[in-house]
């Protein structure tokens, strides 16, 4: 039994190894089996590398490589700068004195990827990276139009560091710096960018930002403006000014020469990149700035009466005694014409595909009716005939050499002499032809859109200006044919004939102009004589005077609004009762003006008799002449009852202030027409004894008589200055 025992116990370590090895597939060692490689310390032998180990570098060796890398850390920096403080005056220092560095190491790295032909690609990236660095330090300077006054006093002083590229102090503050980046620098780009900058700068609406902040402090209602605006306006004016217009032609040119692939590349870049600028839509955008902020600061009190200079005014944008339309409008500066070779830059440029040129021709039409009613426009050193213009691109080209603005003033004049003796028109540009001719395109139809309707209407308000202002145009009007255009607009009762209805007042009238030169009054007298003789104007005007035949008011807003049809329809009647008065008033002023200018004697095609048969033949034209003569009465009359009934509490005005207040108030309201009227009717009364049989007996029916006639006739002595037309109206109350 013992060795039975024994026997068993041998045996079960052996079956128990045997089954271990079953399970385990079969192996004689357990411990080996255990074991398993890890995942993460698996290698591959294909890419093994070698790395020697550096050699060991000298004190110089390692004070070289230092400055190298110091090098590549600072324009990789730099080309990431984005400062955070530039709304304080430090910060704005330091962005200035950023700006004067950037710009030092673009021109040293230009000049060696210039000059060296083999330049390496590590060359022409730091060079990248240089105008990348240069262009965002301009960019951010955008951000100090949110202090003006605290941070435009700092933009016209000099830099801490003055950068080796200017001399003088006046040309190392930041903004003298950008304008010297706008015309110098290669890159227009860059050009762009500094004139998006200034156009943020001179936006019109920070002038009197800092007075509504006055107002909510102080709680008083003192008008102040914001002078540090003022003063940087006045700082590009004059240093500047030349440089601005001068990009004009630059920018277009670059965007011009861009191939067929890259023709839509100009347009992306306006709308979705507003850092690069919109290049002439941004400079277009200071000028127009500028006149407003002048025709702001026209109307404002002087309120610094302790200027050191009598010529500029701390409360003015002028300089030198010219105002801003006048140094605008300089002569060898071609911007009159500029503007106006965008008017017609389709038919003479095949390359108008990319849409870029219809943004500028709107742009340029409404810069230049904002500047085409300013009197100072059509006086020296502007243009004063707009027939024979000088083009943008002559004016820069014939005189690019001279330095001073007195020798390029005198270079155009010779130039223009020279043009006029040889009728050479390829240098010159005829301005009232182009507006004649953007006005025909709506002649036959009626604007579709509103855009269309705003440029028919600029058109027209510049041509009216032009006439107005210098009597020389309006022989360069007749000439081109430009009534005739008139009498076919009417003819096709459509919006044109209204808007342009206005020419024919102003180019026979004299009310703008001081002066009384008997060339003057023989230019006018011919001009109403083409009128009715050649350009039949009596068949369209005197429909006109009987309110018939109207031209068509257009209102594009009518046909796409989606408003109530009670509520446009009400909209509509008030426009067009604003529409009728307008040209109600039209037709009187050229009335008035055919029987003061026609001539009385000497005229071979009578047409002083045949505007009085008119009248004569058909009573109605007279009944319709008293039917005006006395709404207009009782219209001037109410308006002068409302002035002095509103007056009546008023107890601290002067005795003088209320009289001459009460005047403006009674021709406003309606006396101006109640006087022209009265001379219309004193007019036929002398000339055509049917003519005052006819008025006489229709004043009677109204309960008047030849009294409100010359009482008319006496209130429009009193305000006349004109001493040829006073004496026509005199001897018509003699013969009265």
């Amino acid at each position: 039994q013992q060795q039975q025992q024994q026997q068993q116990q041998e045996t079960k370590p052996a079956a128990a190894a045997v089954t271990a090895s079953d399970a385990n597939g079969g192996s004689s060692s357990t411990t080996a089996r255990k074991k398993k490689p890890s995942r993460g310390v698996q290698f591959a032998e294909d890419q093994n590398q070698t790395h020697p180990v550096p050699a060991r570098l000298t004190g110089s060796e390692l004070l070289a490589q230092a400055e190298e890398q110091q090098q590549q850390y600072s324009s990789s920096s730099s080309s990431a700068w984005n400062p955070t403080n530039l709304t304080t005056v430090r910060g704005l220092q330091q962005a200035g004195t950023a700006l004067c560095k950037a710009w030092d190491k673009n021109q040293l790295q230009r000049a060696q990827c210039h000059d060296d032909d083999d330049a390496t690609n590590q060359n022409a990236q730091i060079y990248m990276e240089s105008e990348v660095a240069l262009y965002e330090h301009i960019v951010a300077l955008k951000a100090a139009a949110a202090a003006p006054a605290t941070l435009y006093p700092i933009l016209m002083n000099t830099n801490g560091n003055q950068s080796d590229n200017t001399d003088d102090d006046s040309s190392s503050s930041i903004a003298a710096t950008l304008l010297a980046l706008a015309s110098q620098h290669e890159n227009t780009d860059i050009c762009r960018a500094v004139w998006a900058v200034w156009a943020e700068w001179m936006d019109a609406s920070l002038l009197f930002q800092q007075q509504q902040q006055q107002q909510d402090d102080n709680d008083t209602n003192d008008i102040r403006i914001v002078q540090p605006v003022v003063q940087l306006a006045r700082f590009l004016l004059s240093q500047g000014l030349e440089s601005l217009l001068e990009s004009l032609g630059q920018l277009k040119s670059n965007a011009s020469n861009n191939g067929p692939d890259d023709k839509n590349n100009g347009e992306d870049d306006d709308e979705d990149d507003d850092d690069v600028g919109q290049g002439i839509g941004d400079v277009l955008t200071i000028l127009e700035s500028l006149l407003e902020m002048d025709t702001t600061l026209e109307t404002m009190p002087n309120t610094n009466n302790n200027s050191d200079d009598d010529d500029d005014n701390n409360n003015t944008l002028t300089i030198r005694r010219q105002t801003v339309t006048q140094q605008l409008a300089r002569a060898h500066y071609g911007l009159v014409a500029w503007l106006l070779e965008q008017q017609q830059e389709d038919k003479n440029n095949n390359k108008t595909d990319d849409g870029s040129v219809s943004k500028w021709k709107d742009r340029a039409l409404e810069l230049l009716a904002l500047l085409a009613p300013r009197e100072e426009l059509y006086q020296s050193p502007c243009p004063t005939t707009w027939n024979r213009l000088v083009k943008y691109d002559a004016a820069w080209s014939q005189t690019a050499s001279l330095s001073s603005e007195e020798p390029r003033a005198a270079a155009l004049k010779n130039d223009e002499n020279d043009n006029n003796n040889d009728e050479d028109t390829t240098a010159t540009l005829d301005g009232i032809e182009v507006l004649l001719q953007t006005v025909a395109q709506f002649r036959k139809r009626q604007p579709q859109t509103d855009n269309e309707l705003e440029t028919l209407e600029n058109a027209a308000m510049v041509l009216d200006a032009a006439l107005t202002y210098n009597p020389a145009n309006v022989q360069a009007f007749v000439k081109a044919q430009g009534m005739e255009l008139v009498m076919r607009c009417l003819k096709e009762r459509v919006h044109a004939g209204g808007v342009a209805l206005k020419w024919l007042d102003l180019t026979t009238t004299t009310t703008t102009t001081n002066n009384n030169d008997d060339d003057d009054l023989s230019l006018y007298q011919s001009a109403c004589q083409y009128m009715v003789h050649d350009a039949s104007a009596l068949k369209y005007l005197l429909p006109l005077w009987m309110a018939r035949h109207l031209p068509k008011l257009a209102d594009p807003n009518d046909a796409m609004t989606t408003t109530s049809s009670k509520k446009k329809s009400k909209e509509h009647k008030k426009r067009s009762r604003e529409w009728n008065r307008q040209l109600e008033e039209t037709i009187i002023r050229i009335l008035y003006a055919l029987t003061r200018f026609l001539p009385r004697q000497d005229d071979p095609h009578d047409t002083l008799p045949r505007l009085v048969a008119k009248f004569a033949d058909d009573s109605d034209k007279c009944e319709r002449l008293v039917e005006l003569l006395l709404r207009y009465d009782e219209k001037a009359r109410m308006a002068e009852y409302k002035y002095y009934r509103y007056k009546e509490d008023d107890d601290d005005d002067d005795n003088d202030a209320p009289s001459l207040e009460a005047l403006e108030a009674k021709l406003a309201g309606g006396g101006d027409m109640f006087h022209r009227l009265g001379s219309i009717a004193a007019f036929l009364c002398v000339h055509s004894k049917q003519c005052h049989q006819t008025i006489l007996s229709k004043l009677h029916q109204q309960s008047s008589g030849l009294g409100l006639v010359t009482d008319a006739v006496k209130e429009f002595l009193s305000v006349l200055d004109d001493a040829n037309q006073a004496s026509t109206l005199r001897q018509y109350l003699e013969q009265l």
